[in-house]
């Protein structure tokens, strides 16, 4: 059976993906920060176990790992998509202490995993690594350390690619565009209708979206994908940046 770890796994796109892969018959360590989203997504699913903990600490990072291999005997995929962001402030106001969190939680925390995961990966003979960017990465007034975190995270999976693909592993980004989750919903209808606009398709996204690319590649028969960026944002990234999320 193939092992999966899924990082911010608690709810919105994290839940999907973790859903997603057990349905395929993957066993999945569901990570979060919150003990009970964490708990609570792994009671909703099966063949899971859950891991409290904040995976941007090398300490919370180990753990996520150690739980796949003490659980379940190894990790074939990782899905690193712990992350929050702090939008909306010029980069003028944006304080030492929120552009260390957010490099943290959105890029730190992907090396810490990796930096675990990957030495288990090569006793495997090989696996798959994803991390979770986003469509900021392009670039997003008032978002500055998100927009940078994400783009690092697109940088950090194109070198990992090159390093890791003679031991078979592979690394690819997934960026998804505005996804329709409880954060995007509570935005002011006028801003919301405004960044709806700015979706060709004319529709937000869901985090189903987002999961089923990160399972295509997450799959045994991607073994030829390798540090590419899987853009699901419903044609959003071919637009210039916006002033919204």
């Amino acid at each position: 059976m193939r092992v999966a770890a899924v990082t911010g796994a608690g709810r919105g796109i994290g839940f999907a993906i973790a859903r997603m892969l057990v349905r395929q018959g993957t066993a999945v360590v569901v990570n979060d920060v919150d003990g009970r989203a964490a708990h609570d997504a792994a009671r909703k699913l099966t063949n899971t176990v859950a891991v409290v903990g904040n995976v941007a600490t090398e300490a919370g990072a180990k753990a996520v790992v150690e739980a796949a291999v003490n659980e379940f005997g190894g990790l074939d995929v990782l899905v690193a998509n712990a992350g929050f962001g702090v939008v909306g402030v010029e980069v003028g106001d944006v304080t030492a202490e929120d552009w260390s969190r957010v490099i943290e939680r959105n890029l730190t925390s992907q090396f810490y995993c990796v930096r675990f995961a990957v030495p288990v990966m090569r006793r495997r003979g090989g696996g798959r690594i994803v991390g979770i960017s986003s469509r900021a990465w392009l670039g997003q007034a008032g978002g500055t350390p998100y927009a940078a975190a994400k783009g690092g995270v697109v940088s950090l999976m194109r070198s990992l690619a090159l390093e890791l693909a003679p031991h078979g592993i592979t690394a690819n980004s997934v960026v998804p565009g505005s996804i329709a989750t409880p954060a995007l919903e509570a935005m002011d209808a006028k801003a919301r209708e405004v960044l709806l606009r700015a979706h060709p398709m004319g529709r937000f996204g869901d985090p189903d979206d987002v999961a089923r690319a990160v399972c295509f590649l997450a799959h045994p028969a991607a073994e030829r994908i390798t540090g590419q960026t899987l853009y699901v944002t419903g044609g959003r990234n071919l637009l210039l940046p916006s002033r919204t999320p």
